[in-house]
């Protein structure tokens, strides 16, 4: 069918009155929101001297495919009906709480029929529905389809017509199941508002909530513990999957439409933030039932494999085995609450704690496999480390080329094999006693530093020659020629070790340099390196290119003051866009809840700022996505306002023009057209 408008509330009205003959069409596997929103209209066209049935999709044996425990909502059993004989050329259809014709087809083909009819209706409030029909009322922010039904109602009462108890109570019955009982996301102000004005009818609630909430059959709870029994656990339990199979329903004595509630009660768990549940069908299909209550839209997860929904209650159909079915789901889910956490955190590590001890707290809190750090920093070294979530790991390698800040302590007259405080001390080193700081002699020595030097690394360092790692041959005293690196030192200053102030001001410690005993940051007891302490000389403040070993720098400024030198603290307080005063302790992150720690990522691309930016259109976006080459005609390039290591490679990030959304990242090819590096998961 051809997409056509959506009409207002009067227009509805006024051509749902012309018609004296109406087949109303809920979708398949009707809920009380379905049910309820086609009796009430059916009620109403009644009231109006006008002949109306509900056509229902039967069962295997001929009868209504309805939930028995919503039977009630046609209680005189004067609309429901699985024969469509009395469809006829002059015939009104109304769709009910759907908007895709597929949703109404089911065993009788009754989409075949709606076609037929003379005139179509569609009222819904499914974001995934298009108007499709001749008149349409497609809302999809509403709570419930009876929702709509009561606001139309409104507009027929210039048409001579007047709500009464029956109809009231039919849209409850919907209201009620939509919100979950008043308990949904859904539920607005104007949702109570309806309510109220239904009770003032003299509907019966708790007559209608015991029916809805309080009658189902031992049988539906003897297959809830069997799914319950096999519901899967993943993403730190954010994400809940359960199954019920052909043989599970054999054992309880079940059938389908006994499955219901059991999508909710996962999503009921505190720990759960999207919940799904997959039923094996008769012909092998699996129909999926989708449950959030975050931010992860599972609509569009629906909408993938030709479903759809809300963005917190979907649904879609698998035609795979149930097994498949279910692996399939679970990694969709799994990659949807990635996509929620995917982004950089940047985290103020801790002193004896590696960078990869960051990395499995948060992995452990998230429950994502997917987390990695920018920029390895030393166990004993304090501050920034971005951590990368989910997504975003692809992108780490572009962060680790920003260029990095660090103070730190040196401590003259010592070396050690690691060319710290904390390694062993050579006992044949120069000047092992105190030696006096000359300030001048220091300043005027640290700026021959600056600028683009040869450095060899420390001994022990993961650098790989001959494929170990120099502590390798190190830990096995072997000897091995280190070779030396290009580095590159952007700024270097000398501070004082009395200028406390302007030290707690670059690091973020506010604390005296009084030791390491009162340094709340700990989180190992006696942990040492916490905060400058008496252990050093003086300090720098070096802002240098990825690969610099500050340690390293420090030895060859001793070497250049004619004595030994070690490092004896270090906090590196930038990492590109990254500064220690906005950094989270990683102790903050054990103790808040997963939801809040999504308040502390930033998007990946906003912090890679040396690189240029290219817009693409729609067209070109799907083609980049899909790994196309695009041609360089009609897009727009923005050049960054600093340079990168990559601007050789061409490399660009890459945004569709009309939404802005980051899409990856790509690489111009003989300045003729553009390829994708890096691609985001559509």
């Amino acid at each position: 069918m051809i997409m056509k408008k959506n009409n207002t509330f009067d227009e509805f009205a006024a051509a749902l009155i012309e018609g004296e003959d109406f087949a109303i069409f809920p979708h398949v596997d009707p809920d009380g929101d379905a049910l309820g929103s086609s009796v009430a209209i059916a009620l109403a066209l009644l009231s109006l001297g006008k002949k109306v049935k509900i056509l229902i999709d039967e069962t295997e044996d001929g009868g209504l495919d309805i939930k028995e425990e919503l039977l009630f909502i046609d209680g005189e059993k004067q609309f429901f009906t699985v024969d469509s004989s009395f469809v006829a050329e002059k015939t009104y259809g109304i769709m009910m709480d759907c908007g895709e014709i597929s949703r109404i087809s089911g065993k009788s083909n009754r989409d075949e029929v709606f076609q037929k009819c003379n005139k179509t209706f569609c009222l819904d409030h499914h974001a995934s529905s298009t108007p499709l029909a001749d008149f349409n009322v497609i809302i999809p922010e509403t709570a419930a389809t009876c929702q709509l039904v009561w606001q139309l109602f409104k507009s027929m009462q210039k048409y001579g017509f007047k709500i009464d108890k029956k109809m009231a109570e039919a849209v409850y019955v919907g209201i009620l199941t939509d919100t979950g009982g008043f308990r949904y996301s859904n539920t607005s102000a104007e949702t109570h508002i309806i309510a109220s004005e239904i009770f003032s009818l003299g509907a019966d609630h708790y007559a209608i909530s015991k029916k809805v909430f309080e009658s189902n059959p031992l049988r539906s709870m003897k297959l809830k513990f069997a799914a319950m029994g096999v519901a899967d656990f993943s993403c730190g339990n954010r994400i809940a999957i359960t199954y019920v199979d052909s043989n599970m329903l054999k054992s309880a004595g079940a059938t389908l439409k006994d499955s219901d509630g059991i999508v909710e009660e996962l999503r009921n768990i505190d720990s759960v933030e999207v919940a799904c549940l997959c039923k094996e069908q008769a012909d092998g299909s699996v129909k999926v039932s989708m449950r959030s209550k975050s931010s992860i839209d599972v609509a569009k997860i629906g909408m993938k494999f030709s479903g759809g929904g809300h963005k917190r209650a979907a649904g879609c159909t698998i035609h795979k085995p149930i097994a498949e079915a279910v692996k399939l789901m679970k990694s969709e889910l799994k990659s949807a609450v990635e996509g929620e956490y995917s982004g950089i955190i940047n985290i103020n590590k801790a002193p004896n704690m590696t960078s990869h001890d960051v990395v499995a707290i948060i992995r452990k809190k998230l429950g994502i496999k997917r987390v990695g750090h920018t920029g390895t920093l030393d166990p004993m070294a304090k501050g920034v480390l971005p951590v990368a979530i989910g997504s975003a790991t692809r992108f780490i390698e572009y962060l680790d080329k920003d260029a990095k800040t660090y103070v730190a302590g040196v401590k003259l007259g010592m070396m050690t094999d690691t060319l710290d405080i904390w390694g062993e001390v050579d006992p044949g080193c120069r000047n092992s006693y105190k030696i006096d700081v000359d300030a001048e002699l220091i300043s005027k020595a640290i700026q021959k530093f600056k600028g683009v030097i040869e450095q060899e690394p420390p001994i022990y360092s993961a650098i790989k020659v001959d494929g170990k790692k120099l502590y390798e041959y190190a830990r096995k005293e072997q000897e091995v020629e280190i070779p030396k690196r290009q580095i590159e030192i952007f700024d270097i200053e000398y501070i004082y070790k009395e200028n406390e102030k302007y030290l707690n001001e670059l690091t973020g410690i506010n604390t005296e340099l009084n030791g390491i005993d009162d340094d709340s940051t700990s989180m190992i007891s006696g942990a040492k390196n916490i905060k400058p302490d008496d252990e050093s000389d003086f300090y720098i403040r070096v802002k240098c290119s990825r690969g610099t070993y500050i340690r390293s720098l420090i030895r060859d400024l001793g070497r250049e003051l004619g004595t030994d030198a070690v490092m004896s603290y270090l906090v590196r307080t930038k990492s590109g866009g990254f500064s220690i005063s906005d950094a989270c302790n990683i102790d903050e992150i054990k103790e808040i809840d997963s939801n809040e720690i999504k308040n502390l990522i930033v998007p990946i691309d906003s912090k890679i700022n040396n690189m240029g930016r290219i817009l693409l259109g729609d067209s070109d976006s799907i083609k980049f996505q899909n790994g196309g080459k695009v041609s360089l005609n009609n897009i727009k390039i923005e050049e960054a306002e600093t340079s990168s290591q990559d601007d050789e490679r061409n490399i660009y990030l890459i945004y569709n023009s009309h939404n802005r959304d980051f899409l990856g990242t790509g690489r111009i090819v003989d300045g003729k057209y553009l390829k994708a590096e890096k691609v985001l998961p559509r």
